[in-house]
């Protein structure tokens, strides 16, 4: 049975939650904690797939047994020493809880990664989903620094005109799409043509919104994934680090 629950959940996880807040009638809950509620919702819903559905429960398995024996090893040790560390926190439950964020999280990506690996293309078209939302962002952007230059009223980006709820909630966008920006930037370079300048330009402007919105988060991360690629991965990591 093909993991295309897997591959709902992260349209719903990425996509359509923090754009769509169907808990607003709680008035209660704010917009973050709303949001990050459907969030975890969709991954426990997606890790009872994986676990209670055979067919699931077996290709993500499979997938898992794909890594190498030595990265699943690390796996297991980091998913120890984050369990060990927490109890050990001062806030046990908090950090218990951030430990099962990740799981859920890693659950869903091997699920992702079945598909792709699956089904051929799939993973173009994920390259060319960020390109057009990046290109139709910096678009957004472009249009409101010059009504920012021409109608003095007009606030300037990030101060309004952010388009999320929060600045921080963009920055979770770039976080998932900036390597993906990269990596079609890479096939346009090995495939030749003049569009690749056209997609450095926009990674250049995509690096350059996320400076701008102070993402130290989400620079942070991006940093430590491409060390890791570096570290993992060698040259066949070169040419996307280098982009």
């Amino acid at each position: 049975m093909p993991l295309w629950f897997g591959i709902t959940a992260v349209a719903l996880y990425v996509v359509l939650v923090p754009v769509v807040n169907p808990l607003a009638v709680f008035e209660h809950l704010s917009p973050f904690d709303a949001k990050r509620a459907l969030q975890v919702a969709v991954l426990v819903l997606q890790a009872l797939v994986v676990a209670g559905v055979g067919a699931v429960r077996k290709a993500w398995f499979e997938q898992f047994s794909l890594l190498p024996r030595a990265t699943r090893w690390a796996l297991v040790a980091i998913l120890t020493l984050g369990i060990v560390s927490s109890v050990r926190a001062e806030a046990p439950a908090m950090a218990l809880l951030e430990v099962g964020h990740h799981v859920l999280l890693f659950v869903l990506l091997l699920s992702v990664a079945e598909r792709v690996r699956t089904t051929p293309q799939l993973d173009t078209w994920v390259l060319y989903v960020a390109v057009v939302a990046a290109g139709f962002y910096v678009l957004k952007f472009l249009v409101g620094y010059v009504l920012a230059l021409l109608v003095p009223s007009f606030t300037h980006w990030p101060g309004a005109n952010v388009g999320f709820v929060h600045v921080r909630m963009f920055n979770h966008l770039q976080t998932w799409s900036l390597p993906l920006v990269a990596g079609a930037v890479v096939i346009g370079y090995r495939q030749g043509g003049g569009l690749v300048w056209l997609g450095r330009g926009l990674l250049a402007a995509w690096w350059m919104l996320l400076i701008a919105s102070g993402g130290r988060g989400s620079s942070l991360a991006l940093v430590l994934a491409l060390a890791g690629c570096g570290l993992l991965y060698g040259r066949h990591a070169r040419t996307w680090v280098r982009e």
